[in-house]
C-alpha cells in the first residue's frame, strides 16, 4: 500500500490524537434508544475529558518521543455525539491551551512523513512511531483506543450524574 501511494503521490492522512468517541456515540444511541428524552449532559462531559485526556496523553507522547510538541490532527468520527458536542469540545480545547489549526497546517510537521515498520500499523502515528521505540512499546495499550477502556467509566460517570441528580 505504501508504495502504491507513493507512486501515485499520495499521502496517508494519519492522526496523532485517536479516541474513543465512537464508543461514547454508540452509548447515547443505547440511552435514546431507551428514552428519547434522555439528559445527554453526562456523556457530553464525560467525551470532553475524554478528548482532553487522550490530547494531553498523545501530546505529551509526543514530546518524550521527539523532543518537541508536534503539531496534531485529531480523529473524530461522524456522529449524533459530535454533531451534539463539538462546539462544546472546541471551546473546551481552546480553554486548554490549544490552538486550533486546519490540516493543511498540521500535515506540514515532518511527524507525518514517518512510516513506522510495525505490525500492527493503525493507530496514531505517535502510538506507531512510539511502539518502535523499545522504552515506550511496552507502556501502550493496544488496541490504543478501544471501548473496554471507555465501558467501565462512563458507566460510572452516568450513574455518578444519576445520583446528583436525584
Amino acid at each position: 500500500m505504501r508504495v502504491f501511494m507513493s507512486q501515485t503521490n499520495y499521502k496517508n492522512g494519519a492522526v496523532t490524537i485517536d479516541a474513543s468517541d465512537w464508543y461514547i456515540d454508540a452509548e447515547i444511541a443505547k440511552a435514546l434508544k431507551e428514552n428519547p428524552d434522555a439528559d445527554l449532559t453526562p456523556y457530553k462531559n464525560y467525551y470532553i475529558q475524554h478528548i482532553l485526556d487522550r490530547a494531553a496523553y498523545y501530546d505529551a507522547l509526543a514530546v518524550q518521543l521527539f523532543n518537541r510538541p508536534v503539531k496534531h490532527t485529531l480523529l473524530l468520527h461522524h456522529s449524533l455525539l459530535n454533531a451534539l458536542f463539538l462546539d462544546d469540545l472546541l471551546t473546551a480545547l481552546k480553554k486548554k491551551g490549544w490552538k486550533l489549526i486546519d490540516a493543511q497546517t498540521a500535515f506540514k510537521d515532518p511527524v507525518f512523513e514517518k512510516t513506522p515498520d510495525i505490525v500492527p500499523c493503525g493507530e496514531s502515528i505517535i502510538w506507531q512511531c512510539a511502539k518502535t521505540t523499545a522504552t515506550l512499546s511496552q507502556s501502550l495499550r493496544y488496541p490504543g483506543e478501544d471501548a473496554e477502556y471507555e465501558k467501565i467509566p462512563l458507566e460510572e460517570a452516568v450513574k455518578a450524574y444519576k445520583n446528583s441528580r436525584n
